[in-house]
């Protein structure tokens, strides 16, 4: 549980390598490792209270690769909606 995480005074979570894949991968694909943009934004926002509880920081990075590599990629009007709304304290471009 989120909760129950070991956590420093700085903590990072990020985002690598999603290619487009906004509603996570097919749930017969290692389902326990299945996620979408709203299960990691649940995650973060449930991390980021209890840090700020005990005093300390956690930073949200989209570390890229974030476009490329589904039909959805041909559309970044559909997507780009998606990743405005992310709160990322950074993004590797």
């Amino acid at each position: 549980h989120v909760t129950s995480l070991p956590l420093g005074d700085v903590n990072v979570v990020v985002v690598t390598d999603v290619h487009s894949w906004v509603a996570g991968h097919n749930p017969d694909h290692e389902p326990y490792l299945n996620a979408d943009y709203g299960t990691v934004l649940s995650f973060y926002e449930t991390l980021q209270r209890t840090a700020s509880s005990m005093g300390k920081d956690v930073f949200f990075v989209n570390n890229g690769d974030f476009l490329h590599g589904t039909g959805l990629s041909l559309q970044p009007d559909r997507l780009t909606p998606i990743l405005e709304r992310m709160p990322f304290s950074a993004l590797n471009l």
